[in-house]
């Protein structure tokens, strides 16, 4: 698990740990309250690529993966060691790594939970700007951007919802509500139809572009480039 030392991301990993059976391993830059902590620094590939590892040596089936780490800064001005706009690799790539390296430790029907953000849906109103694109090679070099936004709080904020239009499952309301829902889609309390990748408490459909098979399929592909994976 990935933000579950803060936020509602803690109110989740406390339930998650007390259920019988499981073993809570977060990935953090210092001890949890709950499970095992492994290090990991979101910023960095390389980081991520030995937090797989060690994760894999110990080991050898995974039944759920919870994505739930995200960040906003003030501007896009901040780089990776990777070069790379901090805000979407903590938001997205460094996730999308974690789950493509893990994908053969999984077990048969683990449960994935990537969490997104409301305000990447210019519908809720939620008075962040609103995502263009989901385009991963602007959104790692927003100075590529030909229509980027020279206000830099304005350029952060869409750093920020366009990382989130990259996942798949929306946020909740509270914190209270978050973690809760967040802890009954991995211990299957909450039972989600095959073939559904999205739940929401606020609103029962993605945005437009978050429904774009276009969309996805080319954030899926320039992802793995920026990563250096094949695109399947």
């Amino acid at each position: 698990m990935t933000g579950g030392t803060s936020g509602f991301g803690a109110i989740a990993a406390e339930r998650i740990s007390g259920a019988d059976g499981i073993r809570l391993v977060h990935s953090a830059r210092h001890a949890a309250s709950t499970g095992e902590a492994l290090p990991l620094d979101l910023s960095s590939l390389d980081s991520v690529r030995t937090f797989v590892a060690t994760v894999r040596e110990r080991s050898d089936r995974i039944d759920g993966l919870v994505l739930n780490a995200g960040m906003i800064r003030s501007d896009v001005a901040a780089r990776t060691v990777d070069g790379f706009e901090t805000t979407f690799v903590v938001n997205h790539l460094a996730h999308y790594l974690l789950l493509r390296q893990l994908l053969p430790a999984l077990a048969d029907r683990a449960v994935v939970v990537a969490t997104t953000s409301g305000t990447r849906d210019p519908a809720t109103g939620a008075g962040l700007v609103p995502p263009r694109h989901g385009d991963a090679g602007l959104l790692a070099h927003p100075e590529r951007d030909p229509d980027l936004d020279t206000h830099p709080r304005r350029a952060g904020q869409h750093a920020y919802t366009a990382s989130k239009l990259c996942i798949v499952q929306d946020t909740f309301n509270t914190q209270t509500e978050a973690g809760n829902t967040l802890a009954d889609l991995v211990l299957g309390d909450i039972d989600v139809p095959d073939g559904r990748g999205y739940l929401a408490l606020r609103r029962g459909e993605p945005s437009v572009l978050a429904r774009s098979d276009e969309q996805a399929e080319r954030s899926w592909r320039e992802s793995a480039r920026l990563v250096g994976l094949p695109d399947r």
